[in-house]
């Protein structure tokens, strides 16, 4: 009686009512191992500035912004990891000892970036030894997994054999692309602000699950308080225009019709990494 009871309240026979469990069982382990997978996922970022001192301030302004830009998303902390000078926001040129602003009566950017590689330690060995995730002696290095996505950000000066670096060394593309393929990652993007930054990428596989956009743009956002250029235009414009609902696609597009004439951005590697939203990359807070 109660058997017959149950059946007509599920309005099944007991074969049915048992697909349709057994339908949504399967529907919600999908759903279970897809958060999973999601959950074990982690963004991983290295931000380089790759020029130091005062005349080239807009250079590390640029990095401090995307660190600010990540950490604002909730990326955690431990998986920031940044190169650079750090000799703007302390100089006799400051007008504002302490803080560094990437555009014109802006928000101090300087604040909680992390002293990870300064100085001497802004070597080219150490940015590939830390790209390929190598023991640093304690300092941070990229530990991503192949699970995980990876955020490369790169503002300095280029030339035709590389991208400098505060040591005053370069870092050829060869070098890149073999600390790019030592490297553990699900994917990686890397969003290069430099003079020649395209002959960087020249030799991106297309199946690499690297994406790169690289572009040649001019300093902008003239302080006559700081007597100095502040940011860098391709740098500028994403880190102002960073929507988590857009694909990389969608930036790029964006970033296509919106640079200054001449500096248009290219890009390189894996197709596939366009359809990827931009939150896999910088946070999705």
């Amino acid at each position: 009686m109660c058997s017959s009871i149950k059946v007509r309240v599920c309005g099944r026979a007991p074969g049915r009512f048992r697909r349709h469990f057994g339908m949504k069982t399967a529907i919600v382990l999908t759903l279970i191992a897809t958060l999973a997978l999601c959950a074990r996922a982690d963004t991983w970022a290295v931000l380089i500035a790759g020029s130091g001192g005062y005349h080239m301030y807009n250079r590390q302004a640029d990095i401090y912004h995307a660190y600010q830009v990540l950490k604002a998303n909730g990326v955690n902390d431990e998986h920031i990891i940044v190169f650079h000078e750090d000799d703007i926001a302390d100089s006799y040129l400051n007008p504002h000892k302490g803080t560094v602003i990437n555009k014109p009566d802006g928000e101090d950017v300087y604040a909680g970036v992390p002293k990870d590689y300064t100085s001497g330690e802004c070597s080219v060995e150490n940015l590939l030894k830390v790209m390929k995730g190598e023991d640093m002696g304690g300092k941070k290095t990229l530990k991503s997994t192949e699970d995980d996505h990876v955020l490369v950000v790169y503002s300095g000066q280029g030339l035709f054999n590389g991208l400098e670096m505060p040591s005053g060394n370069y870092v050829r593309p060869d070098e890149l692309n073999e600390a790019i393929e030592s490297a553990s990652f699900k994917s990686m993007v890397l969003y290069v602000d430099a003079k020649h930054s395209e002959r960087m990428f020249y030799k991106l596989r297309e199946d690499s699950s690297v994406y790169a956009i690289a572009c040649s743009s001019p300093a902008t956002y003239y302080s006559k308080e700081h007597k100095t250029y502040l940011g860098t235009e391709f740098s500028i414009r994403w880190l102002e225009h960073v929507n988590l609902k857009e694909t990389l696609a969608q930036q790029y597009q964006y970033l296509k019709f919106t640079m200054s004439r001449g500096s248009h951005p290219k890009q390189f590697g894996d197709a596939r990494l366009l359809q990827d939203p931009v939150s896999l990359y910088v946070g999705d807070h």
